[in-house]
């Protein structure tokens, strides 16, 4: 992607969480999925290093 005539990377993180499976009230849906998305983050993270 360029903005501005310079080169720009672009990366997505996101977690999943399942009403009602995974909360009942969409306050804990989005917390929930907020702690999905760092903890697969942090699982990669550890992958990385021990390459």
């Amino acid at each position: 992607m360029s903005v501005g005539g310079r080169l720009c990377h672009v990366g997505v993180s996101m977690g999943i969480a399942v009403f009602p499976d995974d909360a009942d009230d969409m306050d804990t849906l989005i917390r929930r999925a907020d702690n999905a998305m760092y903890e697969v983050k942090r699982r990669w993270q550890e992958q990385r290093s021990h390459l």
